[in-house]
């Protein structure tokens, strides 16, 4: 094992463990993300069941930087930092069981559980940015820790594109994310119509889907607890134009 005499490269850490390097045990990793289909494990370390208590996670994505000559939808200057959107998979438990959550690196996310193992996947988010550039590397990172945590809670984003009323695809059905407990809704159409609106329910789930609470609102922006039993959203488009929707889980983690 080499000394302790400088932090690793960028290139070393998408092969290695953080936890190797220093001679520790395995509680973080880095790892740079180059296609959409890579699921990074940044986390993945399995402790003694009897000495399960409350970990704290701490995710970061440090941005890429577009290089000249970059083919992309809207052109950006060569230079340019972009930030891509990143999917966190946690998966957490105790004697050989674990449960599952989403939720989205952003620029800094820290989560609290309480397990004996723990296992964090990192991905590319296509389904928030379909026109995702091939070329953006982002390097992420994510490391354990046993302190409290501080600050709001973790999220989890979702989008949706709906078409004019009456069209065939006005109406989506979004599954609620696990561990989810409110929902912010956004519609991020540029040119909304005055008094346009949408209706609004949380389903159970399917078969038979059962209306907990639903409602039509104009406003581009609302404010929701989850009810208890929901599994799904449905968003229905009335206006005459086509919208996009951003859905924002806020969870309990």
């Amino acid at each position: 094992m080499a000394p302790r005499t400088e932090p690793p490269s960028i290139e070393w850490l998408d092969l290695a463990l953080l936890g190797e390097y220093f001679d520790r045990k395995n509680r973080g990793r880095g790892f740079i993300l180059t296609r959409l289909d890579q699921a990074a494990p940044v986390i993945d370390t399995v402790g003694v069941d009897s000495l399960a208590s409350e970990v704290t996670i701490t995710c970061g994505v440090q941005p890429s930087t577009i290089p000249p000559g970059a083919e992309m939808e809207e052109p950006a200057p060569a230079g340019t930092v972009y930030t891509p959107p990143v999917k966190g998979l946690l998966f957490w438990g105790n004697d050989g069981v674990e449960t599952f959550a989403e939720f989205d690196f952003l620029a800094g996310t820290v989560l609290s559980i309480s397990a004996a193992s723990v296992r964090v996947l990192a991905t590319l988010d296509e389904g928030a940015n379909p026109e995702l550039p091939t070329f953006v590397a982002p390097l992420v990172v994510a490391h354990i820790g046993y302190y409290p945590r501080g600050g709001q809670n973790a999220q989890r984003t979702r989008f949706v594109d709906l078409t004019e009323a009456g069209g065939a695809d006005n109406r989506a059905r979004i599954a609620i994310p696990p561990y989810a407990r409110q929902v912010a809704i956004l519609q991020t159409t540029s040119l909304v119509p005055a008094g346009a609106s949408y209706d609004l329910s949380f389903l159970t789930a399917e078969p038979p889907a059962v209306v907990l609470a639903g409602e039509r609102t104009a406003e581009p922006l609302v404010q929701r607890p989850i009810p208890q039993g929901a599994r799904v959203i449905e968003i229905l488009n009335n206006a005459d134009n086509a919208a996009r929707f951003q859905l924002i889980f806020r969870l309990w983690l």
